[in-house]
Formats: structure tokens, sequence, C-alpha cells
């Protein structure tokens, strides 16, 4: 009895090593990022090498110098910046995730006629939605800030209540007004809230069911 077989072959090391590091540089210091800076995230890409597990298989040693890490440190990182603080919606939070689902398929060659699905990519790339992460980025300030000492700058922001009149018309969806929907989500009050932050084990778990949201296909 004859049958068909398909063999894949993957080259992880292009996979994970496509992105010119070369211009990287050039781009960091055309954006007047200081060079100790810049020699500091050479530094961290130089000689850094990894292996692929697949079965309980473990491959030769890669040599990582591009790609995803670089990706995931240099660029995602600046995309996200205070993101913890500001207010995001859901146009902002679609726009940025086609974004980082772009560069990915770039850095691991994924032609569009390819039909990897965006869970499967993320999966290969170890990376979580751009809503899990902002949403995990916000509620770890918020521990940091509730956890400060009475009096700090922090603390108070969060507790501040200003006065005055609306003008008229729709209210806005402020960055508070989404902390209050989502504590509000956990069937739990704000003073609740306050408590569970001062035991660390206990925020962690109040944390991850209220950052887990499911994949969007995008």
């Amino acid at each position: 009895m004859t049958g068909h077989s398909i063999v894949t072959f993957i080259d992880f090391e292009k996979a994970f090593d496509s992105v010119k590091t070369e211009i990287m540089w050039l781009t960091l210091q055309e954006y007047g990022i200081p060079r100790k800076i810049t020699q500091i995230t050479k530094i961290l890409y130089d000689g850094f090498k990894c292996k692929i597990s697949h079965e309980g298989n473990l491959s030769d040693f890669i040599e990582i110098r591009n790609g995803v890490r670089i990706f995931s440190t240099a660029v995602k990182s600046a995309l996200l910046y205070a993101c913890e603080t500001g207010k995001t919606t859901n146009q902002i939070t679609r726009r940025l995730q086609i974004f980082v689902n772009k560069r990915l398929r770039r850095i691991l060659n994924i032609k569009w006629t390819c039909k990897i699905t965006t869970k499967e990519l993320w999966r290969t790339t170890h990376q979580k939605s751009i809503e899990n992460q902002i949403k995990r980025r916000k509620w770890n300030w918020i521990g940091h800030a509730l956890r400060k000492e009475v009096g700090a700058i922090e603390k108070t922001a969060l507790d501040w209540n200003p006065q005055g009149y609306r003008r008229r018309g729709r209210p806005k969806r402020t960055w508070r007004k989404t902390i209050e929907d989502e504590i509000r989500s956990t069937r739990r009050s704000w003073n609740e809230v306050e408590g569970i932050a001062g035991d660390r084990n206990a925020w962690k778990l109040f944390m991850d069911p209220l950052c887990c949201t499911r994949s969007k296909r995008i």
C-alpha cells in the first residue's frame, strides 16, 4: 500500500534573523537617540544564540542577530510607550495590531498567499494581542501606584477628582472611566481593588483573568 507524504522544512535561522541591524542603528541615530543607548542596544544582540525545541528535541544553536527579538524590544516597545497611562480606543488598538501583524509576517517572510491565521502567527512568534499587552501594562502600573506610600504623586493621581462643569453633549470616555468599567466587570469595587493591590500574589490572581482577552481576527 502506497501513500503520499508531505515534508515541510522551516528555516528558523531566517525566521529569527532577517532584519538588517545596520539599518536599525542608522535609523536610531537619525531619530536622535543618544549614542550611548544605541551602543547598549547593540551589546544586547551581540553573540546572542538560541535553540528551537520541537517534540522534545533541541536544534543546534542559532545565532540571533536580528528578527523577532529586535522587533519586540526596539520597535514594539516604542509603539506601546506610556500606553499604561493613556486612553486607547478600539480603533487605535486595531491599527497597532494590524501594524504588528504585518511586520511579523514580513520578518518571517510569510507571503499573502500563505494561509497562516493570526493565532498561529502569535504562537510562532510568542506574541500576545496588543489589547492584552496594553491591559497588562496598565494594571501592572495601577498595582505599582496603589502600593505607593500615602501622598505619592502616582497614588494621588488615581484618586484625583477634578471639579467643575463639563460641557454639553455626550461625556468623553476617559482613562479613568475605562478603569472603572473593567473593575465593574469583575464585580468588585475600587476600595476592594485597593486592598488587593497590597498583596502582590493576590494582585496577580486578580490581573490574570482581567487582562485575558480573546484573540480577534485582524
